[in-house]
């Protein structure tokens, strides 16, 4: 049996990354840029084949709104599932900056 960890945020000096881990593997990651103060840019999006159709992907940008929400960040988007997930849900868009 494996274990995969909740999604862990870490940031850098130009963006940042939300991440989720299985047995100290990276699994899935959603990563952005920072291009202003108050405002990111989801870049890329990855989930390993293994977690495909398990909601892997939607617990990173849940977890991506969540923050931008707290912080008040604005979020632009060129990844494309990142884009597909502001258009779809609704519920996301109230950090969203098209």
């Amino acid at each position: 049996m494996t274990k995969t960890s909740d999604v862990q945020h870490q940031t850098s000096e130009r963006g940042g990354e939300f991440t989720i881990q299985r047995d100290a593997e990276r699994v899935a990651d959603m990563t952005y840029r920072t291009t202003a103060p108050s405002t990111i840019v989801i870049d890329h999006t990855f989930v390993d084949p293994s977690l495909r159709g398990t909601g892997a992907g939607m617990k990173l940008m849940n977890t991506l709104v969540r923050w931008a929400r707290d912080n008040n960040i604005r979020v632009q988007a060129t990844c494309s599932y990142a884009l597909a997930m502001f258009e779809k849900h609704e519920g996301l868009r109230d950090v969203y900056s098209p």
